[in-house]
């Protein structure tokens, strides 16, 4: 990456932390004497965790498996929907700060699980109304995730697809033929590599007798990934059919504009 490139994105990353420190600053004094004690506590374990991302500049995907942890843990303390929706409104502030420029899957994968968790809660204590809005929150982030892995393999590019194909389901009434074509781009991308698959084990097979150590514990590497990608196809084809089928007794399909960010 250039070098000023690079230093502009840090600068950018630094203020997004330091600004979303002083709104979690705020909420602890608003939380002090309105909420019952772990929860302050919760966020003054936010604000640690984050002043941290703020001197080392970096996070990983430990700190967004530990951040959505944390996350759950004081959301399920919680015994209202008042004091689940001030939870929420302080995971959401600590997700958009995640920055989202790594292709590394453990990073996208951590991110994605506590993306769709955040969103799978507040569909369920929203206004039909919200969750319009919510969707399109959520449908902005996972485009931002396509963009990024455009040029990634299939199999480090599957699990993005499964993802948002779960999340799309939870949201199936608001979901758009947009939101399905991503769907299915996960579904014909892996199709084809099976396929591709299939015509290399014909070819194996001719020459069995002289394949090596190596090439076989290669080989059953290989075959691994290909048991993967075969097991999520099947999984994406199947939310996307109960998509369809939502989307079709909610005369959605064809109706819904795209809803673009």
């Amino acid at each position: 990456m250039n070098l000023k490139i690079f230093q502009k994105n840090l600068l950018h990353f630094e203020k997004a932390i330091r600004k979303l420190i002083d709104s979690l600053n705020l909420l602890k004094s608003f939380a002090s004497n309105t909420v019952p004690r772990r929860h302050e506590d919760t966020l003054n374990r936010y604000v640690y965790v984050l002043e941290r991302l703020g001197r080392t500049s970096r996070i990983t995907s430990d700190d967004i498996e530990g951040l959505r942890k944390e996350a759950v843990a004081s959301f399920s303390s919680c015994s209202t929907n008042s004091t689940r929706m001030l939870e929420l409104k302080k995971i959401i502030q600590l997700i958009n700060a995640i920055p989202l420029t790594s292709k590394n899957s453990q990073y996208l994968m951590q991110y994605q699980y506590i993306v769709n968790w955040y969103y799978c809660q507040l569909r369920f204590i929203s206004s039909p109304l919200e969750r319009r809005r919510l969707f399109k929150e959520a449908k902005a982030k996972y485009r931002k995730i396509f963009d990024l892995l455009k040029d990634t393999d299939i199999y480090d590019k599957l699990p993005s697809y499964l993802h948002w194909s779960q999340l799309c389901y939870e949201y199936a009434e608001l979901a758009d033929d947009e939101s399905l074509i991503w769907c299915k781009e996960g579904i014909s991308c892996a199709s084809a590599n099976l396929t591709a698959s299939s015509s290399r084990n014909s070819t194996l097979s001719l020459d069995r007798d002289n394949i090596s150590l190596i090439d076989s514990l290669s080989s059953y590497t290989w075959n691994r990934k290909q048991k993967y990608i075969s097991d999520t196809l099947e999984y994406i084809r199947d939310n996307v059919s109960k998509i369809e089928t939502i989307m079709y007794s909610s005369g959605s399909v064809g109706i819904h504009e795209s809803l673009m960010v």
